[in-house]
């Protein structure tokens, strides 16, 4: 898809074409400038053409289009977009460093809405701004958490070992008597005394 805008010039006629428009910062798209003499195309073989423009800054484009017929081509740049405003242009078409016209016209370059350097929404920056908070609150629970792991662990160890440790004991006991039990006292057995 071809991106480009028409305009019709005549090198006889001595006045301001139409407005090209742009928006800000674009780039890559073309002005064509179909090139008449008294409404007659105009034979451009051997000419050169060199576009100039003054942005509102003061500052000059100097850009060189290409030549197809009587079709002149130039394109539209970002450092011809760059600042917002109207911008005077002048194509002058030269043959044997002869100029043999210049046209004169506008370039209206409309402000875009999102400018270099503007922030992002402050709601965005308060959610980045709340999760960085957030962050080290999250590392402290997980510190907390490998803790109690590790402290249920040695729990576990210690309980194993106090078992290993009772069984040894009992199985290390010796029945002294053959006596059944015959009372209870405190919740244990006792054996009736010998008389």
């Amino acid at each position: 898809m071809e991106n480009s805008q028409i305009i019709r010039i005549d090198i006889r006629d001595n006045q301001t074409y139409e407005q090209i428009y742009a928006k800000q910062y674009n780039r890559g798209y073309q002005v064509q400038f179909e090139v008449t003499k008294d409404g007659e195309p105009l034979d451009l073989t051997g000419v050169a053409v060199a576009f100039e423009l003054k942005k509102p800054d003061g500052h000059v484009v100097l850009s060189y289009g290409s030549i197809t017929d009587n079709i002149v081509s130039v394109e539209i740049t970002e450092q011809i977009t760059s600042i917002p405003g109207k911008c005077k242009y002048q194509l002058s078409l030269t043959e044997s460093e002869t100029v043999i016209a210049t046209v004169t016209g506008i370039i209206k370059v409309e402000e875009s809405t999102v400018q270099d350097g503007d922030i992002e929404s402050q709601d965005e920056l308060g959610l980045i701004q709340q999760a960085i908070e957030a962050a080290p609150i999250s590392v402290h629970s997980s510190e907390l958490a490998v803790q109690s792991a590790e402290a249920a662990h040695i729990s576990e160890v210690n309980a194993a070992e106090s078992v290993e440790q009772a069984a040894s004991i009992v199985s290390g006991l010796e029945i002294v008597s053959d006596t059944e039990p015959s009372y209870q006292h405190d919740g244990f057995f006792w054996a009736q005394p010998y008389n």
